[in-house]
């Protein structure tokens, strides 16, 4: 067991220029009194791959499973942390405050304000392909299951074993489409050689793990008619697929839509009211990779971002 202040971990701060790589700890308890604790470092200025923590970690502020604050110089990929997290306020699973590319985090996690399945607060980094699938409980202001606040790109986390439905960033998804490699491909995660995916049986796991399961691919949109193209546009005339669509925001590029409103109500999701559909025309709309939800209204289509 490790206690103190604050800086605790195996490393207590990363500089800029160095790197840890390949490094697990696992039975991990650190304790601090104070600010920038993680399973495997306080804070990081370096660069920090293919690593993992298992255990329990405890602070205040800037608390994090695998790190306690990724600096603004600071880079964290393909790792993942396990187990439970307490702190007060900027408490995430995996960091307590900054980015993450292509990584995961399971377990438990609570705090106060800016608390995250994932990530506390990203206020400047980039979090990217990464999923959240732990509990998560916060008493203040700032807790998402996957980002408590800032943003997320192509991420994920599973909306059931966090206790979640909000997120500052990412898409919320069952535990069963967390392990369809169509619902994840449709987030961003096909054809991602850092992937791989026992399809049905666990959530997807870093390749370097030697899981079994394979890479992700391509997702098939066969529920909509036509190819997402400016002479095909994908034709949406069901709220349902509104939903799946909110939960499975098209990734890259822009994709075009041809929208048929009908009238809807809040009561009758996924079918077409008894009076058919209404007598607006069909609209084009433009919907950029996962950048807002689609939301219905009777009569009405609005895009929020």
């Amino acid at each position: 067991m490790i206690e103190g202040v604050s800086y605790l971990g195996l490393f207590g701060h990363l500089a800029s220029g160095a790197e840890v790589k390949g490094v697990g700890v696992a039975d991990v308890n650190i304790a601090g009194s104070g600010s920038y604790v993680g399973g495997l470092m306080g804070s990081n200025g370096g660069t920090v791959t293919n690593c993992y923590c298992i255990g329990t970690v405890i602070g205040q502020d800037y608390i994090g499973g695998l790190v306690g604050s990724n600096g603004r110089g600071g880079s964290i990929t393909t790792s993942y942390s396990t187990g439970a997290v307490s702190g007060k306020d900027y408490v995430g699973w995996l960091v307590g405050e900054g980015g993450a590319m292509y990584c995961y985090s399971t377990g438990a996690v609570d705090g106060n304000d800016c608390v995250g399945g994932l990530v506390g607060r990203n206020w400047y980094g980039t979090v990217t392909h990464c999923y959240s699938s732990g509990s998560v409980s916060g008493t203040g202001w700032g807790v998402g299951g996957l980002v408590g606040a800032g943003s997320a790109l192509h991420s994920v986390w599973d909306t059931e074993t966090s206790g979640l439905l909000a997120s500052a960033g990412g898409v919320g998804l069952t535990t069963l489409e967390m392990m369809d490699p169509n619902m994840l491909g449709l987030n961003g995660f096909a054809n991602d050689p850092n992937w791989v995916l026992d399809a049905g049986r666990d959530y997807p796991r870093l390749a370097w793990q030697g899981t079994p399961g394979g890479i992700i691919p391509e997702p098939i949109i066969d529920w909509l008619e036509g190819q997402g193209t400016p002479d095909r546009p994908y034709r949406v005339d069901l709220a349902n697929q509104l939903i799946l669509l909110g939960k499975a925001p098209p990734c890259g590029t822009s994709i075009l839509f041809s929208v048929l409103i009908s009238t809807w109500t809040p009561t009758s999701l996924g079918e077409r009211s008894s009076t058919g559909p209404s007598s607006h025309q069909p609209q084009s709309f433009v919907s950029r990779g996962g950048l807002g939800r689609l939301f219905c209204h009777r009569h009405s289509l609005h895009r929020c971002i």
